[in-house]
């Protein structure tokens, strides 16, 4: 599953993509990709809600900004597939 995203952060305007990794075990594991480059993972914790990790500092601060863009597409896009018959 991809999803589209378009923020600016430090006045800047990035447009990318959260794949969700599969096979991790984990239903919420995405890594944000942005003109094919890794620019780290969002994933989520029961204990500690939405983590945002990379192996440098891009976006750092923005996981509850990327975690809610996720949920609420998540939500938006369930409902739109339910409505069209798809679940």
């Amino acid at each position: 599953m991809k999803i589209p995203i378009t923020f600016e952060h430090q006045g800047n305007q990035y447009t990318g993509i959260f794949s969700r990794v599969s096979g991790s075990g984990s239903t919420g594991l995405y890594h944000l990709m942005i003109n094919d480059f890794y620019y780290g993972q969002l994933f989520h914790s029961e204990h500690f809600g939405w983590q945002w990790g990379s192996n440098k500092v891009y976006f750092k601060g923005q996981a509850e900004y990327f975690g809610s863009y996720v949920s609420n597409w998540l939500d938006d896009h369930k409902k739109t597939d339910t409505i069209a018959g798809f679940n």
